[in-house]
C-alpha cells in the first residue's frame, strides 16, 4: 500500500530541532557522551575575555551584550568555543549574563554536559543552530589522549557528514517527434544512476542516457514514441 507522508518530521544525521528524526547509532552515541545537545552558536575566533578555571566562568572584556557569528547571545544560549588562543578554553558554555552597555559584561559557565573530565572525550560532537556562517553545522573534538579539564588543550574540526543518497524522478510525455529529453535532476552530482519506465504499465524501459553535467541527464530513444506515451525517469545521486 502507498503511504503519503504530510509531515514536518524529518530523518537527519545530526539532530538540531524538534522535529527531527535520528537512527539508532546517534542514540547510542548519545548516551555514551559522543553526541552533546545542540549549542545555538559557534565561536571560531579567539573571544577576548577572562577565564576562571575555579568557577568554571568566561567574562568578556567589554561591557554590553556579545555578538557570535553575528547574531546577539542571548540568556541561556548554548554556545561552543573552538578558536580560542588558549585551547583549554575551547568548551561548551551556557550564557547566563547578557552583559549591559556601560554597566557590566557578558558571563558565560561551562555547561553541564561539560564541566567535569568524565564528559569530554575525544569523538565529542557538538551540531549548531544559528549563526550566519555556521548555523546547521557539526563540530568534532578530535583531541586524543586522555583529556583533563582547564589542562588539556582541546582541537575542534568542522564535520561534514557523509552525503546521503538523493532522488528525483520526473514524469514526461511523447509527442511522435521528439526523441530526446533533458531531466533537470539538480543533484549537483555526475555520479547518477538512471531508471527509465513506461506508466502505462510499469515496465522498465531501456534507451541511451547521457550525464550532460551535474544537474541534468538526457534521455535519447532511437525512435520517437507515440504522442501522449508517458514515461517517468528517475535519477539517484
Amino acid at each position: 500500500m502507498p503511504i503519503e507522508l504530510q509531515t514536518n518530521v524529518s530523518l537527519v544525521p545530526e539532530p538540531a530541532a524538534p522535529s527531527h528524526l535520528v537512527n539508532i547509532r546517534w542514540v547510542t552515541a548519545f548516551f555514551q557522551g559522543l553526541k552533546k545537545a545542540p549549542v545555538r552558536l559557534v565561536s571560531t575566533t579567539d573571544q577576548i575575555g577572562t577565564y576562571n578555571s575555579t568557577a568554571l566562568t568566561f567574562t568578556y572584556g567589554a561591557q554590553g551584550p556579545t555578538t557570535i557569528d553575528g547574531e546577539l547571545v542571548a540568556q541561556n544560549d548554548r554556545v561552543l568555543f573552538t578558536g580560542q588562543t588558549d585551547q583549554r578554553q575551547n568548551l561548551v558554555y551556557e550564557v547566563t549574563h547578557v552583559g549591559v552597555a556601560g554597566t557590566d559584561e557578558t558571563v558565560l559557565t561551562v555547561a553541564d554536559d561539560f564541566n567535569d573530565d568524565s564528559k569530554i572525550q575525544t569523538g565529542v560532537s557538538v551540531t549548531v543552530t544559528d549563526g550566519d556562517d555556521h548555523a546547521d553545522s557539526t563540530w568534532r573534538l578530535i583531541t586524543g589522549g586522555t583529556i583533563v579539564l582547564n589542562t588539556t588543550a582541546l582541537e575542534w574540526e568542522l564535520y561534514v557528514p557523509p552525503k546521503t543518497t538523493e532522488v528525483h524522478s520526473e514524469n514526461f510525455l511523447g509527442d511522435g517527434a521528439l526523441t530526446s529529453w533533458a531531466i533537470v535532476h539538480s543533484l549537483a552530482t555526475t555520479d547518477v544512476s538512471v531508471s527509465l519506465y513506461n506508466n502505462a504499465n510499469h515496465s522498465l524501459v531501456l534507451a541511451d542516457v547521457e550525464v550532460t553535467d551535474a544537474n541534468t541527464v538526457t534521455i535519447r530513444f532511437a525512435l520517437a514514441p507515440p504522442a501522449g506515451a508517458s514515461y517517468r525517469a528517475v535519477v539517484i545521486g
